[in-house]
């Protein structure tokens, strides 16, 4: 049995037979609940920036993306949707990048 994406509440219905006598029938209601998946902690700048030689480090703050799992002193690659972090914040949570340092 499949169940639709769309519909969150069933019933089932089992008949049991005898000879192809009924004897008895039993139901089952169930209601599915879904649990949405959690956002993640850090906030996100949709912001991209041209120039990949901003230098981030002098006042102390980092640079991290959306998904990503490292933080970075300037803008290289194709960095979208980036966030500006402390730097202490950041080493607390994530990794240096290694093009970065």
């Amino acid at each position: 049995m499949s169940i639709p994406n769309d519909k969150n509440d069933f019933e089932i219905k089992a008949e049991s037979q005898v000879l192809g006598k009924k004897i008895g029938i039993d139901s089952l209601s169930i209601v599915r609940i879904l649990t949405p998946e959690p956002e993640p902690t850090v906030e996100t700048n949709t912001s991209t920036y041209a120039s990949d030689n901003s230098d981030t480090s002098a006042g102390g703050e980092v640079i991290i993306t959306k998904y990503g799992e490292k933080y970075h002193n300037h803008v290289h690659g194709n960095m979208k949707h980036i966030e500006y972090v402390s730097l202490s914040y950041a080493k607390q949570h994530y990794e240096p990048c290694k093009i970065c340092y």
